[in-house]
Formats: structure tokens, sequence, C-alpha cells
């Protein structure tokens, strides 16, 4: 019943990205143990186009992230902080996408979009004092 009405309420969704996309990881603690919450979110509508959770900060995981975003299509330009594991991953599979690397708050262009989306989601997290499982 809810799936139905969750279906009519959402058909008429415009559910296209823009072409600026924000990609950052964030430290998550499952029954004690650190995990990465990798998001990836567009600029203007605040849409989540992917997420990735797991034990490890590699190429690998960047690109489930990306990967699971490519269905959106493809960005004009993908904001990141400066992890190396974003550079090959957006040279593989959005390599016609400008890949901006915020190199640190002063710069002109941040990554404040997707660190406060961030912040929202810990302070929610920490109301709930971390996942016991996921």
């Amino acid at each position: 019943m809810f799936l139905s009405i969750a279906n009519r309420l959402t058909e008429n969704l415009d559910l296209s990205a823009s072409d600026e996309w924000h990609a950052d990881e964030t430290v998550v603690f499952i029954n004690g143990k650190k995990h990465y919450l990798w998001l990836i979110i567009d600029s203007e509508t605040r849409m989540v186009l992917g997420f990735n959770l797991s034990p490890s900060r590699d190429a690998s995981q960047a690109f489930s992230l990306f990967k699971s975003a490519s269905k959106f299509g493809c960005p004009s330009a993908i904001v990141t902080d400066r992890l190396g594991s974003y550079n090959l991953v957006t040279k593989t599979i959005f390599n016609t996408s400008k890949h901006i690397k915020v190199q640190s708050f002063k710069d002109d262009i941040s990554n404040n979009l997707l660190e406060a989306f961030n912040d929202t989601f810990k302070d929610w997290y920490k109301r709930k004092r971390g996942f016991k499982s996921f």
C-alpha cells in the first residue's frame, strides 16, 4: 500500500541532475567499527545521486560510488576534496567532466554543500548513538 502511494506522489518528479555534482566521504561507526559513508549529490537539487558504505577508503570504493551515480548522466563538473582516489575514477567514468579538487577552505570553489549535508547526517546519526548494524 505504501509503495503505491509513494509511486503516485513521485511519478511527476523530475529526477534529472544538474551539471555540477559534489562527492565526499565521512566516517561512521557501525557496531564500534570504523566505516566510510561515500556520497555524491547534485548541487542544485541536493538529490543524493549515489552512496556507498565501506570499511575502506580507496579507489575501488570511489569507483563504486561514481558508477552508481552515472545512471543520472555525466556532469560538466565534479567537486571533490583532494583524496587521490577520485582522480582515476573521474578520468575513467566521467572523462569529459572537469574534476575540481578543493584545495582549502580559502578556495573560491568549495565542497561546503556536501560538508553541510554530512553535518546534518552526523547530527541525526549521533542522536541514534551510531549504528548497531547496516
